[in-house]
């Protein structure tokens, strides 16, 4: 099996977090690289599918990662559609869900076949 963090380095950004969703099957751990890859002293926003998991999400980080300051993470629901103006609002980095990946990938697919039919 292909080992991610050994072949290409630590998952430390946005853009190595959807690389490395990527080349993971489903249920292998996603949501806790997700979980593990938030900088300590840095002020993020996370990309979730709807508010409840957001409230999820939000307690996991604060049993798997004490150390954060929870205030530093903005969780910005997907559903909501107003989600681009949150983003914008805040200068932070964007990690996104894989469960919000997985949506905009069915979205985009489903949209390329509306227009080709």
């Amino acid at each position: 099996m292909f080992d991610y963090e050994e072949m290409l380095g630590k998952v430390t950004t946005p853009e190595q977090h959807v690389n490395w969703c990527i080349h993971q099957g489903r249920r292998t751990g996603k949501t806790q690289k997700l979980i593990y890859s938030i900088p300590k002293d840095q002020d993020v926003i996370i990309l979730v599918h709807n508010n409840i998991w957001g409230n999820e999400l939000k307690k996991t980080i604060q049993r798997e990662r004490p150390e954060l300051d929870i205030k530093r993470i903005k969780f910005v629901s997907y559903s909501n559609k107003d989600w681009r103006d949150n983003l914008r609002v805040f200068n932070r980095s964007v990690f996104v869900d894989n469960a919000v990946l997985d949506i905009i990938q069915y979205e985009f697919v489903r949209k390329l076949n509306e227009t080709t039919l």
